[in-house]
């Protein structure tokens, strides 16, 4: 049985909690958290805050101190061979509660999803508070590039987590909320919205995806979660104005369609704006270029494979209705 031997690191003013599984032979052998050289936790957590990359013991913690950001482990003990996650046995868990009743922690994160199925195993039924799960830091996680990472976990400098209202399976309130990034139960659904941006030529504004998101590189249009407590309506004002810098009132947009998908429910407004390319304004790590693209551009683009697939399928259902409301 190995006992953890880091201290955890955080003061009153933490506001984030980030946790791994339990440390690697490396950190334990540093006497702190993710000592592998190749592991890329600093070089990201820098990278959100736009800092140098923390060198020593001290730096590192003055870095996470400074940025208000906790950081420990879901494990207290186990047995473990190595480094191997896969060999962990006989679990006991960290007490958060030392974190908890000392700083307002508004976010807690977990880094991979080994450190996800322990805390939903062991603390989650105790603390009864969910953990988003960022994909992993470890070099194990080659999938996933610096650059790609970043993007993911620069949601822990905003302090906070999506949260979305979920609907059963004929769109009633189920009366509790999702944590973007978790997965969905059976029979639960939340709620999309898209913005198709046209203007006085019949063209549609569009915007290609940051390379590091799903679906990277590929065309689409402004969309996004419905966060709890928002009309659909709401969101799409919402999305507009954070992924274009395009400012709209409510009432200028109009709904043309909903759909129901895998686990969620769609729906579709449209709004009529003219604006120059040049004036748009992209959300740093969703879009890298806009455009506008008429029908047949569009058509194009999916036929190249240009497209996000699923938005160019509705384009296709939608778009002689979008052309009723000219």
């Amino acid at each position: 049985m190995i006992i953890h031997p880091i201290s955890p690191v955080f003061d009153r003013d933490s506001r984030v909690l980030i946790l791994g599984s339990f440390p690697s032979v490396k950190s334990r052998e540093a006497g702190f958290f993710y000592g592998h050289p190749q592991n890329r936790f600093w070089k990201v957590t820098a990278a959100v805050f736009g800092e140098d990359v923390p060198r020593t013991i001290e730096e590192k913690r003055a870095f996470l101190l400074r940025n208000r950001v906790a950081v420990w482990d879901v494990i207290h003990s186990c047995e473990i061979e190595g480094s191997s996650d896969a060999s962990i046995r006989n679990v006991v868990a960290n007490d958060l509660r030392v974190i908890l009743d000392t700083a307002t922690i508004e976010a807690i994160y977990v880094n991979g999803k080994t450190a996800l199925r322990y805390y939903e195993r062991y603390i989650q039924p105790t603390i009864h508070r969910p953990a988003t799960c960022l994909p992993s830091t470890s070099p194990a996680n080659a999938a996933w590039n610096t650059e790609r990472l970043v993007s993911e976990w620069k949601c822990i400098k905003e302090r906070k987590m999506e949260l979305w209202d979920l609907f059963d399976s004929d769109r009633k309130p189920l009366g509790r909320t999702h944590v973007r990034g978790e997965a969905f139960a059976e029979g639960e659904y939340y709620v999309w919205v898209e913005a198709w941006i046209r203007n006085s030529k019949g063209e549609f504004l569009i915007q290609k995806r940051h390379p590091a998101k799903k679906n990277g590189n590929l065309w689409e249009f402004v969309g996004g979660g419905t966060l709890a407590g928002e009309t659909t309506r709401q969101s799409a004002v919402r999305e507009v104005a954070e992924e274009t810098g395009i400012s709209a009132a409510e009432q200028e947009f109009t709904f043309f369609a909903t759909y129901r998908n895998k686990n969620y429910f769609g729906d579709l407004y449209l709004l009529r704006r003219d604006v120059d390319i040049k004036d748009i304004v992209l959300q740093p790590g969703e879009g890298i270029d806009a455009r506008w693209a008429a029908e047949e551009d569009i058509l194009r683009l999916m036929e190249t494979g240009e497209f996000v697939p699923s938005v160019g399928i509705r384009f296709t259902r939608y778009r002689d209705t979008v052309r009723q409301l000219r």
